[in-house]
């Protein structure tokens, strides 16, 4: 059964945003997010179960969080790759 895909408005935004190829390839990997919620190209972030990244390029993530209980992906991020990103996000390191 496959998973349901969720995002917000400003997620929607920056896919927009994204350069003619990168959203290409941003779109075809959320949709493969449907069938496999865990790539092996992708990795759990560090402390925070359940959150996956993923390259879209040479400078660009795909951020997503997995509700199991739900059969949800929502997507939380899909950008260039700033220095903070993850504490803008609210999933620093933890110490």
């Amino acid at each position: 059964m496959a998973y349901r895909i969720a995002f917000s408005a400003a997620v929607r935004r920056q896919i927009g945003n994204l350069p003619g190829h990168i959203k290409a390839i941003a779109k075809q990997e959320i949709a493969n997010l449907s069938d496999d919620p865990r790539p092996t190209r992708s990795k759990e972030l560090a402390g925070h179960p359940n959150y996956h990244r993923m390259w879209l390029g040479a400078d660009y993530r795909l951020v997503w969080h997995v509700v199991e209980d739900e059969r949800l992906v929502e997507i939380e991020y899909v950008g260039f790759k700033v220095p903070a990103l993850y504490e803008e996000l609210g999933l620093g390191r933890p110490e």
